[in-house]
């Protein structure tokens, strides 16, 4: 059997946004909370406490964007690729 949530969830600078699509009414729900920078999982978890029915979900995709904040803002360290 199938479980009822599909959950998104993109982990920012500063928020971590969830997006929960429910299989049985069609709904989407969507909330976000302050991220961690130190930890990252601690943003995820405070966000996943929101969600009543947590063991109904089949299916969780993860994603971040401070990687790709770090590239935009030049905060990431100096990089040479060399290849011959």
């Amino acid at each position: 059997m199938m479980g009822r949530y599909l959950l998104g969830i993109d982990v920012g600078g500063t928020f971590t946004d969830f997006v929960a699509w429910d299989r049985s009414t069609n709904q989407l729900t969507a909330w976000k909370n302050l991220s961690h920078p130190e930890d990252p999982t601690a943003g995820i978890l405070e966000g996943l406490r929101q969600l009543e029915a947590l063991a109904d979900v089949d299916i969780m995709r993860l994603g971040t964007t401070v990687a790709t904040n770090a590239i935009l803002e030049r905060k990431g360290a100096e990089v040479a690729y060399v290849t011959t």
